[in-house]
Formats: C-alpha cells, sequence, structure tokens
C-alpha cells in the first residue's frame, strides 16, 4: 500500500478511535443498565438466545428466568435482534421464555448498576494507550515497514475494542457498527499483527516470506465471508456455529500462526535482537491470550462472571509493547517517547496533587470558611508552580535512568573518547581506537576512517568498509564538503559504504571522515547519536591534524638541523600528511 494512503487510513482510524474513547469515557460516568443474565447467541429459526448464567437476586432471577433456559424476543425482526443488549437503567425487558416443551412470556425491569467498572476502565484506558501508540509510530516511524504493521494492530485493536456497547440511534447505522467490529477491525488487526511477526526485526526464512506473501489475499476472503456471514445472522435464521467458525476460530489461527513467525524469528536473531522479540512476542501472545481464551468459552456456553478477569490481559499489550519500544527501541520512537513520558507523569503528578488537595479542601476547611480554602487552594498553587521545574528534571532524570541508560551510557563512553583522543600521541593507535569506539558504542554492522590520499581521492585506512577508495568527487563527499554535516551515502547513490558518513573538516578542506554502516538492531541513528558522532569525527580530525604537525615540525627540525635541501623539506611535508597505511593502523591495533 502506497504510504501516502497508509497514512490517511491511520490518522481516520486515529479520529474515529478517540471519539469512541470519548464516547466511552461519558459513558462511565453513568450507572449501566443492569438484568443479570448472561446469553448466548444460538440463532435458528427463531433466533433463540441460550441463558448461560443467572446471577442471583437479579431482575433476570427474580423473573423466573435459569441457565438452560432458551429466549426470544416477541418480535424476532433484525432490528429488534440489536436491542437484546441492555439499554438504560429503568428500561423494560421482555422474552418468550422456553423452559423444556413449555413456554411463557417473562417481563423484568433493568436496575441501575456500575456493572464492570473495572473492566470498563481497563478497556477504555486501554485503547486510548494503543490510539497513542499508533498515531506516535505512524508519526515518528512510518518508513518502517514492520512500524506500520505494528501501528495499525494497535489501532484496529483499538477500535475493536472501543465501539460502543449501548444502542446506537438508527437500526443500520447498529448493524453497519456491529458487523465492521466483528468482522473488519477482527481480522485487520490479527493480520497486521501477524505481519508485523513476519518481518520483525527483518524478514526472511521461507515460512515468513510465505506469511507476508499470503496474508493479505487471504485476510480479504475472510474478510468477505465475515461479513456474509453476520450479515446472515442479522437477516437469516442461521445458527451462531458459523459466526464461532469464521471470526473467533480464524483469529485464534492467525495469532497462532503469529506466535511461529516469533519463534522463527528468534531462532535466525542473535543477540539484542532476540532481548526485543522476546518482549514484544510474550506482550502480544499472553495479552490477546485472554480474550481469545474467553471468547472460546463463551463460543461453548460458558460465560461464568468470574472469568470475565480474563479479558484484563489485554493490558499487557501496550504496557509490554511500550517498554520494548521505550527500552529496547524495538521502533525508534526516541525523543517524542522521552518527552511524553515526562509531560505525562508531571501532569499526572499536578492533577493527582489539585485532585487531593480538593478533597482535602472540601472535606476539611470548606464547611467552616470558603475564603480560607480559596487562600489554601492559590497558596498550594503558586508552591506548585514555584516547584514544578524541579519536579521536572528530576522526573526527567527518572525516565532517562529507567528506559535510555544504554544509550546514555554509549554516548558518554563516546563524548570521553573525543575527549580523549587529542592526547594520544600515535597515530595509527588514534585511528584504530576511534574505530573501536565506534563499533562498541553505535551499534553499526560495520566503520571505517577515511583519509585523504596524494591523489584527492579518500583511501580507507581502518575499518571493515566493502569499499577501500573513494574520489574526491564522490556525491557524499562532496556534500560533506561543501555542507561539513554528517550525510547518509545511501540516498545519493555514493559509492561510500554505510548508513552514515561523519566529516573532519580542518580549516578549509575535508581532511577524512568517518562511516557506519546500518545498525545491528535494524533501527535508524538517532538525533542525539549523530550529534555525538559528529562531535566524534570532528574532534578525530582535529587530534590527527595536530599529530600531523607534531610531526612534520619534528621532521623538519630534524632535516634543518642535517642542512637538507628544499626538496628535501618537500619530501618530509608530504611524508607528515600521508594517510597511514592499513598495515600500521592493524599493527597499532594489535599491539593496543
Amino acid at each position: 500500500m502506497p504510504l501516502p494512503i497508509w497514512r490517511a487510513i491511520v490518522w481516520c482510524g486515529l479520529v474515529l478511535g478517540f471519539a469512541l474513547a470519548a464516547y466511552a469515557l461519558s459513558d462511565l460516568r453513568h450507572p449501566q443498565a443492569y438484568s443479570g443474565v448472561r446469553l448466548r447467541y444460538v440463532g435458528g429459526p427463531q433466533r433463540a438466545y441460550s441463558v448461560a448464567h443467572v446471577d442471583p437476586g437479579s431482575p433476570a432471577d427474580l423473573a423466573g428466568i435459569r441457565a438452560g433456559d432458551m429466549l426470544r424476543l416477541p418480535d424476532n425482526r433484525w432490528e429488534n435482534q440489536l436491542e437484546v443488549a441492555p439499554t438504560y437503567p429503568g428500561g423494560v425487558r421482555t422474552f418468550i421464555d422456553r423452559r423444556g416443551a413449555a413456554e411463557r412470556t417473562v417481563s423484568f425491569v433493568e436496575t441501575a448498576r456500575y456493572e464492570d467498572l473495572g473492566l470498563s476502565i481497563v478497556a477504555v484506558f486501554t485503547g486510548i494507550v494503543l490510539l497513542l501508540g499508533a498515531g506516535f509510530i505512524a508519526a515518528r516511524a512510518s518508513n518502517d515497514r514492520s512500524a506500520r504493521y505494528l501501528a495499525a494492530f494497535f489501532l484496529f485493536l483499538a477500535l475493536l475494542g472501543g465501539g460502543p456497547s449501548t444502542n446506537l440511534p438508527w437500526p443500520w447505522l447498529a448493524a453497519t457498527w456491529w458487523v465492521a467490529a466483528n468482522s473488519l477491525f477482527v481480522y485487520l488487526a490479527a493480520a497486521n499483527c501477524l505481519l508485523f511477526a513476519a518481518t520483525f526485526p527483518a524478514p526472511g526464512g521461507t515460512f515468513r516470506v510465505w506469511i507476508e506473501r499470503l496474508t493479505v489475499p487471504i485476510t480479504i476472503v475472510l474478510v468477505g465471508l465475515s461479513v456474509a456471514v453476520q450479515a446472515a445472522l442479522l437477516f437469516t435464521s442461521l445458527t451462531a456455529t458459523a459466526m464461532w467458525a469464521v471470526v473467533l476460530y480464524g483469529f485464534a489461527l492467525y495469532i497462532a500462526a503469529a506466535a511461529v513467525a516469533f519463534v522463527l524469528s528468534y531462532r535466525r536473531s542473535r543477540g539484542a535482537d532476540r532481548q526485543r522479540i522476546r518482549w514484544v512476542a510474550a506482550s502480544l501472545i499472553f495479552g490477546l491470550s485472554g480474550p481469545i481464551v474467553w471468547s472460546l468459552l463463551a463460543s461453548f456456553g460458558i460465560l461464568d462472571p468470574r472469568l470475565d478477569a480474563l479479558q484484563a490481559t489485554i493490558v499487557a499489550i501496550p504496557l509490554g509493547a511500550g517498554y520494548a519500544i521505550v527500552r529496547h527501541r524495538v521502533v525508534d520512537l526516541g525523543f517524542v517517547v522521552n518527552r511524553a513520558l515526562v509531560f505525562t507523569i508531571v501532569s499526572t503528578i499536578v492533577v493527582t496533587s489539585m485532585g487531593i488537595l480538593e478533597w482535602i479542601l472540601d472535606k476539611v476547611v470548606v464547611e467552616r470558611n470558603h475564603i480560607t480554602s480559596a487562600s489554601f487552594e492559590i497558596a498550594f498553587a503558586l508552591a506548585l508552580g514555584y516547584f514544578l521545574r524541579r519536579i521536572q528534571r528530576r522526573i526527567d532524570a527518572f525516565v532517562d535512568y529507567v528506559f535510555f541508560r544504554t544509550r546514555h551510557r554509549q554516548e558518554a563512553a563516546l563524548r570521553s573518547f573525543a575527549r580523549d583522543a587529542h592526547f594520544i600521541t600515535s597515530l595509527p593507535v588514534l585511528l584504530q581506537r576511534t574505530l573501536a569506539a565506534l563499533l562498541a558504542n553505535a551499534d553499526p554492522a560495520f566503520a571505517g576512517v577515511w583519509f585523504a590520499g596524494g591523489s584527492g581521492d579518500y583511501v580507507l585506512v581502518a575499518g571493515n568498509a566493502s569499499v577501500e577508495r573513494v574520489e574526491e568527487n564522490d556525491p557524499a563527499v562532496v556534500r560533506m564538503r561543501a555542507t561539513r554535516e554528517p550525510t547518509d551515502p545511501s540516498e545519493l547513490q555514493s559509492a561510500v559504504d554505510g548508513r552514515l558518513a561523519l566529516p573532519m573538516p580542518i580549516r578549509h578542506s575535508l581532511s577524512g571522515f568517518l562511516s557506519c554502516g546500518p545498525k545491528l538492531s535494524g533501527d535508524d541513528y538517532a538525533p542525539d547519536e549523530i550529534e555525538v558522532l559528529a562531535l566524534v569525527a570532528r574532534e578525530v580530525g582535529l587530534a590527527v591534524d595536530g599529530l600531523r604537525l607534531d610531526l612534520l615540525r619534528e621532521q623538519v627540525e630534524h632535516a634543518l638541523a642535517a642542512g637538507h635541501s628544499g626538496e628535501a623539506l618537500r619530501s618530509v611535508i608530504e611524508v607528515a600528511f600521508a594517510p597511514p597505511s592499513r598495515l600500521e593502523t592493524n599493527q597499532a591495533g594489535a599491539a593496543s
């Protein structure tokens, strides 16, 4: 799918998702209609429902409804099927109750109750976090194919769980949403989860390649089949067995295939990639396992309220995947996530503090003196504002320590090396240690140190890049000479092998540059990483220039003392400014 179309779909989905979240949040403020009966749709000519569970003392229980009864509406037209769910407190529900061969009409009044409030809050805020995650990824890492699949999975999973739980104004709108939630969103969430598993951290392997090829056409077929089954349930006497087979069992098979893809990816990966796969796979599979098990039990008529807690495992997806994204850089959101976390924690502290103060004042002070209460509020707000900057700094340091300490440790090591480079007295040793610092702290697949040769071309003097010489008019070299800024050679059709070239400008010339290959983790180089690597390149360039000048001074003083000619002095200058050979650099590295 073209990237602009994908972005348009995601942003439209985010708008819909946040609108549904706002609707659900407003719905949480009001008590829900409570009947105390749990129904499993059976279908058939009478469009009947099987009573799976009745709460003792509930309105349904007092009306004489028992588990195992078969209920149907007096008027079973498709418009009325959408009104079986609870509507509003005080509403009258009427069913035809069949127990064995006997039938009777039962009615009861639904009462007001905050039913399953804990699970409702978990579902709403899980959806909001998933939407935020999808938005962050779409804004920051949409060029990464596996990141796009993860963002789409978050989005459709949030839409799947964030729909209206009560009736919509028009039957056709309610029917459309019911079909979309049970067909389109289910399979789009499952398909993107499977595609993410097949491409993260990098595509490869026969099974995973075939998964990526076949998922889209199979999903299109299954979505069409599921829509047809859902519509048939509304408009015909089709039994619910077909719905469970197409929707639920199909979704479960997708997730099982994703688990297999994660296992194969884990076996192919090494090092940090394995840790990323463990976190992401555990979060997604465990998070989806609870709702899948609950739905499988429901398909067999097991709807005990105590099993509702299984659905709470869904919260593991935003928590676990969010931790993996921030801590292990599954998707490089970098600075955006850092600032978002800090802002969220600070805002929570401020809002919670003000709420606690408001409660205390309301319970203790306001009854005695409204002026005293207002004075306390103003004083507390001023004090909180005064200390807010300190709170923000401490939280910023805490977030950096918990989630970004590895990156900061690597940046600190590179900055320390950039400072120490000026005090190394051997040019080959300096170049070898520069290469070692890059490989240890920047995570590149390979790295290289390049210097200008006598012919103007740039020669690889240290490193394991596949190219050993680049002409002086190479596009990347010209860009670095003109801008003195880091550049990506792969975007310029350059012969320089790598994803990042970092210039060593000396006065009005480009004396050399450092090159870094793609990161082993598959991430892009973050802006703060590029900044510190550019600092290393500049400081190493200055250090190399200083060593060359020291060598030149020594050679000139020796030549003058020996009474050599001008031609001999010219030869001394050429020797002093010639780049070291790779043999000298390798020997220095072995010695150090």
